[in-house]
């Protein structure tokens, strides 16, 4: 798993390649707090080169969604496939995070907010 982050309109987003799993916890948490560190919390998380989000991946996004309303914001996930869409679907996710087609429509949408 690889995981960057730029910063977009104003917006930190996360590109994500590989699974978003229990054995990558430690770097997507690194990657977060260093991003809310800087004071950072307009959240787009690119998966459209994950392939699979487990349970530790969902509590990730829960954690992340979190710190976005604490301040005020939400998260977008973009690109997600259909297989990942559907666990995030599934954990009824949707409820609290936004879902985009792609990045630029993630960041759109947050900025609009």
């Amino acid at each position: 798993m690889e995981i960057t982050s730029s910063l977009r309109d104003g917006v930190v987003v996360f590109s994500i390649v590989g699974d978003v799993s229990i054995f990558y916890k430690d770097a997507i948490d690194a990657a977060l707090t260093e991003e809310v560190d800087k004071g950072g919390y307009l959240f787009v998380f690119d998966f459209n080169q994950v392939s699979y989000i487990d349970s530790v991946g969902i509590s990730f996004l829960i954690q992340a969604g979190n710190t976005a309303y604490e301040h005020g914001k939400r998260i977008m996930v973009a690109g997600a496939n259909p297989k990942v869409r559907y666990v995030i679907e599934l954990a009824k996710l949707d409820r609290i995070i936004g879902l985009a087609d792609s990045v630029e429509m993630a960041i759109a949408e947050l900025r609009q907010a």
